[in-house]
């Protein structure tokens, strides 16, 4: 599955989207994932800026 996500300034998820599906229950795991984490914002000329970006997603079963 992938993931776009908006990052802001500050590392935290403005918004995100299932581009590619695996099932509704592991979307709602990853949404549930990204949802508490927070990233490294991207850098323009050293300074944190808003960006977008794909985020692939993998689920092992055990």
């Amino acid at each position: 599955m992938v993931l776009q996500l908006t990052i802001d300034e500050n590392g935290c998820f403005v918004h995100v989207e299932v581009v590619t599906r695996a099932g509704s229950r592991f979307d709602e795991e990853a949404l549930l994932a990204v949802k508490s984490s927070t990233f490294k914002p991207a850098r323009l000329n050293g300074r944190p800026v808003f960006c977008k970006t794909g985020l692939p997603m993998l689920f092992q079963l055990k």
